[in-house]
């Protein structure tokens, strides 16, 4: 079984250097799973899980949907965009179909949403 929302620190550790790490172990289909919740380097926050990484603003933690396999839309966003743009705008996980139970926790970022809503008006 894969956990859905693993997410991957947008940040590059150097090998010189000691870092602290906060893992947690998080419950996910009656499993435990070790989730990346931040980074330290000499007292610096260099990576916080709450934190939207393209708009510096702490988010929200959501219980969302997991759908199943979804279609990209002629009209959405390259994956590049979305990335940089509003990469935590989604209220939902898709991709799993056989995954139980059908919602999970992941973080959301109003900004990252108003991003998003002010590209799709552009459209």
């Amino acid at each position: 079984m894969v956990k859905p929302d693993i997410q991957f620190a947008p940040v590059s550790v150097d090998t010189n250097r000691t870092y602290t790490f906060t893992i947690k172990m998080e419950l996910f289909a009656e499993l435990r799973f070790p989730e990346l919740h931040g980074i330290e380097s000499e007292g610096q926050t260099i990576y916080e899980i709450e934190v939207c990484r393209a708009h510096n603003v702490k988010m929200e933690h959501k219980e969302v949907p997991i759908y199943g396999m979804l279609s990209k839309t002629s009209n959405a966003p390259s994956d590049d965009e979305e990335k940089r743009l509003f990469p935590n705008h989604r209220e939902f996980i898709g991709g799993f179909c056989k995954v139980s139970p059908r919602v999970a926790w992941i973080y959301v970022c109003p900004d990252c949403k108003a991003a998003f809503a002010m590209w799709k008006q552009g459209k």
